[in-house]
Order: structure tokens, then C-alpha cells, then sequence
């Protein structure tokens, strides 16, 4: 077997080998990324609604949150009047709170009988009108695009829907029906037992999401609308199985996999 004599010129010749190979695969490399990079950009996903992961139905979010999730209990104490969880801590509803006390430049205040002629401008979410009240806030998830569809007469009303909805929406079909043109939601207790123990539940500044805040573009500034849900004389010292639902025509529930559908609970001191 022939020994291999390392002189400096061998040396030298394996050190440019490597270092020609590393700087092209480098480059290789760098090529590859800046090709992926020209492929997504910052504000617009390549891939929404039924071509996305997300899906063509928002989620359903409650505010505040508890770290451990549905499973958690949270607690209200009357005397405190604030939110708490067990067994660990929640994060004060005041910080989510926050980002709705700041209006950007390109907010302004939209109503049903406006239309938004700038698609720039994002609509206001007014915090200042919930009553005096310590509530639980809900809000749906974003979904790039996505725009509801409404409920247009009393016959097109699904029929699990609550009665008291029910009746809402119809009322609100045949005396002001732009402002039916929204996301409605409704609480209430999950299970029998659970509605027997909850009480009145009032939602503030409505029941439901404006369709005017859609569909949402990544634009600066943009906050998802919220309602507040009070719940008025619940049981107290009892865990209360509470589940809130978003509906419209193109809104699909799932309670599983949590699609349209909000399960959590609460406790009352």
C-alpha cells in the first residue's frame, strides 16, 4: 500500500477543495432562501380560506385567558371584582384591553348604513360602552379574506339555534335589517343542569360581531371586535359549564375541535 506524502502543496490543494465546495453550497443555499422569500410576503398569505390550514371558519376567543385553557376554571370574586383561575394565574382582562385604548390614524367610527369606501381604514372597536361591569370578553380569530354571510329571514334560522336568539334576529330582520347584518353569538349554560345555574346573560355593546370590521387584511391597526358577556345573577360557588357559539350561514360549530364554538368555565365567589 502506497503512503500518501502530505507535502504543504497537498495541503493547500484539499483546503481549496473544501473551501470552493462550502462557498457553493453556501450560494446554493442563499439561492434556494431568496427564491422562498420572493414567494411569501409579509402582509398577504399565499394560501387562504379553503386553500389554508386555518380554514374558512373563525374560532372562537375568550378573554381572559387561562393559561391551562378550557380546562381551567375561572373565578370571579364579587368582592375583588376581578378575574382569577385555578390552579394557576390569569392575565388581567385590562391588558388585553390595551391595544383597543389606542386609535391609529386610520381608524374611524363605521356604522350599518356606512360603507367603507377606503379599504385602508379600519373600523373602530368603542371599549366605553359595556356598562358597569367586570364582563368576560369574546372575540372571533382571524381568518385572512374571510367575510360572513348573513341571515336574511326568519325561515333561514338554523334550528338548534337558542329560541331567545331566535327571536332576536327576526325582530331585528323586520325592524332594522341592516343591522342584522352581523355575526351573532349566544351563551348560555352547556348542559341543562348548566343553564339552570347561569342565569340572564347580557351582552354588551350587542350580541354579535358587525360585518362592517370585515374581512380582515393585515391592515395596520386592525382590532377584532369583542362583546362583552355579563353574566347577571349566576349560582354562586359552583363550577358552571358555560359555552358561547358564533353564528352565521357560512360559520360552521364544532364543539370537538372548538370550530364556532367556545367551551369554558366558570365559578362565581
Amino acid at each position: 500500500m502506497n503512503n500518501i506524502k502530505i507535502t504543504p502543496l497537498f495541503t493547500v490543494r484539499v483546503f481549496a477543495f473544501y473551501l470552493v465546495f462550502y462557498i457553493g453550497l453556501a450560494a446554493f443555499w442563499a439561492a434556494c432562501m431568496w427564491g422562498l422569500l420572493q414567494a411569501v410576503d409579509d402582509d398577504t398569505p399565499k394560501y387562504i380560506l379553503d386553500r389554508s390550514i386555518i380554514g374558512t371558519s373563525p374560532g372562537l376567543a375568550s378573554r381572559p385567558l387561562a393559561p391551562e385553557g378550557r380546562e381551567s376554571v375561572l373565578v370571579y370574586s364579587r368582592d375583588s371584582k376581578k378575574w382569577t383561575s385555578t390552579p394557576n394565574g390569569l392575565p388581567s382582562l385590562d391588558t388585553f384591553l390595551e391595544e383597543y385604548q389606542t386609535r391609529v390614524n386610520n381608524t374611524e367610527t363605521c356604522s350599518y348604513n356606512d360603507k367603507r369606501e377606503n379599504e385602508s381604514v379600519v373600523c373602530d372597536v368603542n371599549i366605553n360602552n359595556w356598562g358597569n361591569c367586570t364582563p368576560d370578553g369574546t372575540a372571533l380569530s382571524h381568518v385572512f379574506e374571510w367575510m360572513p354571510e348573513y341571515y336574511k329571514s326568519s325561515e333561514s334560522l338554523p334550528q338548534e339555534m337558542p329560541d331567545d336568539l331566535k327571536d332576536k334576529i327576526s325582530d331585528t330582520l323586520s325592524h332594522s335589517p341592516n343591522e342584522a347584518k352581523k355575526v351573532w353569538l349566544s351563551c348560555g349554560g352547556k348542559n341543562e343542569e348548566d343553564k339552570k345555574l347561569l342565569g340572564t346573560v347580557v351582552y354588551f355593546p350587542e350580541r354579535g360581531f358587525p360585518g362592517y370590521y370585515y374581512p380582515f387584511r393585515n391592515q395596520i391597526g386592525f382590532r377584532s371586535p369583542v362583546v362583552a358577556v355579563q353574566i347577571v345573577n349566576p349560582t354562586p360557588n359552583v363550577v358552571i359549564n358555560l359555552e358561547c357559539r358564533a353564528w352565521a350561514p357560512n360559520i360552521e360549530q364544532d364543539r370537538k375541535e372548538q370550530i364556532g364554538v367556545l367551551n369554558y368555565k366558570i365559578k362565581v365567589e
